[in-house]
């Protein structure tokens, strides 16, 4: 059974630089995204809400919001450019 217990990390891979755990302790997430702004905009299938993170200049994450999505689970992220 599943209790919603943190569990899940983004990480954070560069060629030279290697692996690490940019952020630690989600909970449900099942889908990342960059923001139009640059912000990480990771989802949470278990409570609907969107974790929205700034990017440190050590490649770490800080979480900057939580949206709640009140339109149901949130399954894939995706963004859309402006070209007009």
């Amino acid at each position: 059974m599943y209790l919603g217990l943190p569990g899940k990390s983004v990480g954070y891979c560069h060629k030279d630089q290697g692996c690490k755990i940019a952020y630690k302790g989600l909970t449900g997430a099942n889908g990342i995204n960059e923001g139009p702004d640059g912000s990480i905009w990771v989802a949470n299938n278990i409570f609907s809400e969107l974790f929205v993170f700034e990017k440190e200049d050590d490649n770490t994450l800080v979480l900057t919001d939580t949206l709640k999505n009140e339109y149901g689970e949130l399954i894939s992220l995706h963004t859309l450019v402006d070209t007009s």
